[in-house]
């Protein structure tokens, strides 16, 4: 494992999330970013409905915006934040990383690089949150269905914190290991160019 070709034979690991692995890497590159712009806009305007429902009524504005009819958007923003935007961003980089070791010719890569990307491969493959997290996702999914059925379910207000807190640490967890993947990604190509 310590040639260019074996880390091309470790990419081709990863489960692609979007679309079919026959087309082009450009395309599915171009294709991912729409998408990409989807999601981003998606999962922001989710983040900022949600903050806002938050802030706005401890400034002691009032908004049409309320945390009692957030639970769609709170729902829809795990949904997207654990597979969706998580999934592509690291495909994305990835495929670009694929795309610049074609135009390499057959060299030597430390085989410590390799075993972290395969490493880190597995990681993005796995995709299953802690069992923790899971039951936290659970918990905020059926909180989210009863405020959305009863109007005005008991436990919501309280969620508010755990609510900020979980997202927090999502993101966190997935810009620590896109960290990753692009700090191996870029030692890799700095030692071949």
């Amino acid at each position: 494992m310590e040639s260019t070709s074996d880390r091309i034979y470790i990419i081709n690991t990863f489960k692609s999330s979007f679309g079919s692995t026959d087309r082009s890497i450009d395309r599915r590159l171009r294709n991912i970013r729409l998408v990409q712009i989807f999601n981003v806009s998606f999962l922001l305007l989710c983040f900022a409905g949600t903050f806002f429902s938050l802030v706005l009524p401890v400034l002691g504005v009032s908004s049409m915006l309320k945390w009692e009819d957030m639970p769609v958007l709170i729902i829809f923003s795990f949904i997207f934040l654990l597979h969706q935007f998580r999934a592509l961003l690291y495909e994305a980089e990835i495929l670009r990383h694929l795309k610049v070791l074609y135009n390499i010719k057959d060299s030597q890569v430390t085989s410590q690089l390799n075993k972290e990307l395969l490493e880190l491969i597995r990681k993005c493959n796995q995709n299953k949150p802690k069992n923790s997290v899971t039951v936290l996702i659970l918990l905020f999914l059926l909180a989210g269905l009863a405020q959305m059925i009863l109007e005005n379910f008991i436990l919501w207000d309280y969620l508010k914190l755990p609510y900020l807190l979980l997202s927090a640490y999502l993101l966190f967890k997935v810009y620590h290991n896109f960290i990753k993947l692009k700090q191996n990604i870029s030692e890799t190509e700095n030692r071949l160019c």
